[in-house]
């Protein structure tokens, strides 16, 4: 019989969380997190990385990452609430969409409690005098969940560190070291790294001296690097590609 993977994130890590958000003596709260919260947080920022991938990092250890990650959560983790979460998301369809209003909030109606359960939803959403689609709308809300609350912040974090990390190698990146990932299989439609990366940067094979007797106005042109190559087989082909549209049209306007 194949064993159970244990949650690392369950409802008692939810309970601790408000717990901890609901405590004020400083020892209390770090004990609360040690014991309850720490793991959690590092498996759920452990598992968005390799899940989605996310690599593209300025540290060597993605433990590091982690624990900045941690930090950012722990920045944040104060605004996990069970009514404002509710109340938001209410605002937002009896407020926005429906332009209708309140006659109590709910966060009023249940007087700031700490947890909420369907069933407090499903009473209050009966005591608003809204629209029958507003109150259909209103029914679909569900008591919010930490670990979705949290691993949202979490992705969106990671989303925003990975691509301006990605754009800094993009664009720091010397020529030099293009030119040495240059020698492309242009031919190819993807681009593929050709086998042919052993032969060194300036050799000319047999397609590129084709290429050159096929396109007579470029044969005295000294390519220095695959790279310049490219450039030119790229020109060539819009210029083509522009003059086959161009004849196109003037057909279609006879």
């Amino acid at each position: 019989m194949a064993k159970k993977k244990k949650n690392y994130f369950t409802r008692d890590t939810e309970l601790a969380i408000i717990k901890y958000n609901n405590t004020k003596n400083i020892a209390k709260r770090n004990k609360i997190y040690e014991e309850n919260i720490h793991y959690p947080f590092f498996k759920l920022t452990q598992n968005i990385i390799h899940t989605f991938k996310f690599y593209n990092t300025e540290v060597d250890n993605l433990e590091d990452l982690q624990h900045e990650i941690i930090i950012f959560l722990l920045n944040k983790i104060h605004h996990y609430s069970h009514v404002n979460n509710i109340q938001t998301r209410m605002d937002k369809i009896v407020n926005k969409e429906y332009t209708e209003g309140f006659d109590i909030e709910f966060d009023k109606y249940m007087n700031n409690a700490d947890i909420v359960v369907q069933k407090d939803i499903d009473n209050y959403i009966n005591t608003l005098g809204v629209s029958t689609d507003c109150r259909d709308r209103l029914k679909k809300i569900t008591p919010p969940k930490a670990y979705s609350y949290f691993g949202t912040i979490v992705k969106n974090y990671l989303i925003i560190y990975n691509n301006e990390n990605y754009n800094k190698k993009i664009n720091n990146y010397l020529v030099d070291d293009l030119i040495k990932y240059s020698n492309l299989d242009i031919y190819s439609p993807n681009f593929i790294e050709s086998s042919r990366m052993g032969e060194g940067i300036s050799n000319v094979s047999k397609e590129d001296e084709i290429f050159e007797y096929n396109n007579p106005t470029l044969k005295d042109y000294k390519y220095e690097d695959k790279l310049s190559l490219f450039k030119m087989r790229y020109l060539s082909t819009i210029i083509l590609h522009l003059k086959t549209t161009n004849m196109r049209i003037n057909y279609h306007c006879l």
